[in-house]
């Protein structure tokens, strides 16, 4: 790693990739500083027992047909899936709900969405405020939540949901969101396993206190997660301005994890990429895939408390829950669980959770996130995306967008 460069990147995660290729570009010296030993942050594909790869992290390409690292994965040969998930009505109907239930269901959510609407200009409530105070399907919504955010949905701000923008096309790289990534860190000056301790702004340049020793930058862009910023696991001096430490506590990282199951059966009636839900009755239930892309798996998505009790418990109690939920929905002749991967997005000291949402009041302390420091110290990620927020194309566009602020900061324009 050189001692002096023009942008020091802190993070080679989406963001950072993203920041670290448009400032080469530009014909900058760039160091990339990375604490774990691979790049992609919380995009990591690995292999599995079951002869398939999974994607630990990220996993869709949301607003696919709008999204930059669509045209990036195909430039790079990479295969995508344009297959949709399911609508949430057809999850629904695999409940053994009858024809009557699941138009209540489509006219309840309607009307949840139109009350979502309706907030307009009004004080910022929290989401589970606009349920129906006697609706059947507050459960259903609840769950919704804690996959969408993470967390409880009376913490999550209306106005945030109501400011991201989702063309509803997802779709999915075949060989894995992680290794995409990768394939684009491919070629940067990253250096792995390198942690960033302290970041001193009040001086030109910028000196970086890295565990591979002191590095001299003209910019820095930050690319670590609220969470990471919130448990001061960067020192800064001089400290982060107030309005800075608001912005990260209205932000915070929700919970949410996965475990895939081995699922080998093929005759057991039920279509490859299968989605569906373990309750109507409580928020606390997982979002299921069955044989996600075709592959011998079993996915099951976590949110909020159930996502936290994966980590405090592993994975042998959520089995067991998982198994409950199966045969409810699916019958007791299900294949005997066997994890062969799980996340822990929590106790990742380099992430400290999934991804952010605001609290209510907070959705516009996204943009205060994003303000650079003195115009030296820049930031990114998802959580400084109003509309992408929670999306790897969130945190990479901020990453290009604080290249660029770096970029016209060094040219002095």
């Amino acid at each position: 790693m050189p001692n002096d460069v023009d942008v020091a990147i802190v993070g080679a995660g989406a963001a950072g990739i993203a920041a670290a290729r448009r400032c080469l570009a530009a014909g900058l010296s760039v160091a990339v500083i990375e604490a774990r030993t691979r790049a992609g942050g919380r995009a990591w594909t690995i292999p599995t027992s079951a002869n398939a790869i999974v994607d630990l992290g990220a996993a869709w390409l949301h607003s696919a047909d709008r999204n930059p690292l669509t045209d990036l994965a195909r430039e790079h040969g990479f295969h995508i899936s344009t297959r949709l998930p399911d609508p949430w009505d057809v999850r629904l109907g695999r409940l053994k709900l009858s024809s009557q239930d699941i138009e209540n269901w489509k006219s309840s959510y309607s009307a949840f969405n139109a009350r979502l609407a309706a907030q307009g200009d009004e004080a910022d409530r929290p989401i589970s405020q606009h349920f129906g105070a006697d609706d059947r399907w507050r459960a259903v919504l609840g769950a919704m939540q804690t996959w969408r955010a993470g967390a409880d949905a009376n913490r999550i701000s209306t106005a945030d949901k109501l400011n991201s923008f989702d063309t509803n096309t997802n779709w999915r790289i075949t060989e894995g969101f992680g290794t995409l990534l990768e394939k684009l860190a491919s070629h940067l000056p990253i250096r792995f396993g390198a942690v960033v301790n302290k970041i001193d702004w009040s001086r030109s340049p910028v000196l970086l206190d890295t565990s591979a020793g002191a590095l001299r930058a003209s910019c820095a862009i930050v690319t670590a997660s609220t969470g990471v910023l919130a448990a001061d696991a960067i020192a800064f001096h001089p400290m982060l301005p107030a309005e800075k430490l608001t912005a990260l506590e209205a932000l915070p990282l929700g919970a949410n994890n996965k475990v895939y199951f081995e699922w080998r059966s093929r005759d057991d009636g039920w279509p490859d990429d299968m989605h569906f839900l373990g309750s109507t009755t409580q928020s606390a239930t997982g979002s299921y895939q069955l044989r996600p892309l075709g592959r011998p798996l079993l996915e099951m998505f976590l949110g909020d408390k159930l996502a936290r009790e994966l980590e405090r418990i592993g994975t042998n109690e959520l089995t067991a829950f998982a198994e409950a939920e199966l045969k409810n929905v699916l019958g007791s002749q299900i294949p005997q669980l066997k994890p062969v991967a799980a996340s822990a997005w929590l106790g990742d000291p380099w992430s400290r959770g999934a991804y952010s949402y605001a609290t209510p009041g907070g959705a516009g302390q996204r943009s205060i996130l994003a303000e650079p420091l003195d115009d030296r110290v820049f930031f990114a990620g998802e959580a400084c995306s109003k509309e992408a927020h929670s999306t790897i194309h969130g945190a990479w566009m901020s990453g290009e967008s604080a290249a660029g602020a770096s970029i016209r900061s060094l040219q002095g324009s």
